[in-house]
């Protein structure tokens, strides 16, 4: 690491917004987060059922309320996930030599082998 004051203060930096283990505990913390997070299908499961229920309408007022922000925010975290999934194919085909297209995929019959 760089000595003298610029290390210095990158080594205050780092240890004011990184946890005690430094870079590597904040890595692990990131993929433990990753790991206990819902996937996509799990918060649309959820998102369905809070639709459902806000339709019934026979909730209190401050019950609803409270499934109204949880649906916007699992509404949000859903878009971010296809999001970063879209982006993720669009760099694969960058990488494959251009733009994926249903025309690029082999056909396949329905027991799922191609034809």
């Amino acid at each position: 690491m760089a000595g003298g004051p610029e290390g210095s203060a990158l080594r205050q930096v780092q240890d004011s917004v990184l946890p005690a283990g430094g870079i590597h505990s904040y890595a692990k913390g990131i993929t433990m987060a990753k790991k206990n997070a819902p996937d996509f299908e799990q918060q649309m499961q959820r998102l369905t059922a809070i639709v459902q229920e806000l339709e019934r309408g026979d909730l209190p007022l401050e019950e609803n309320v409270a499934l109204y922000k949880e649906g916007r925010m699992l509404a949000k975290s859903c878009k971010a996930l296809l999001e970063n999934a879209r982006n993720e194919i669009r760099l694969c085909a960058a990488e494959g030599g251009g733009e994926f297209s249903l025309g690029d995929a082999a056909p396949v019959d329905s027991e799922g082998g191609t034809p």
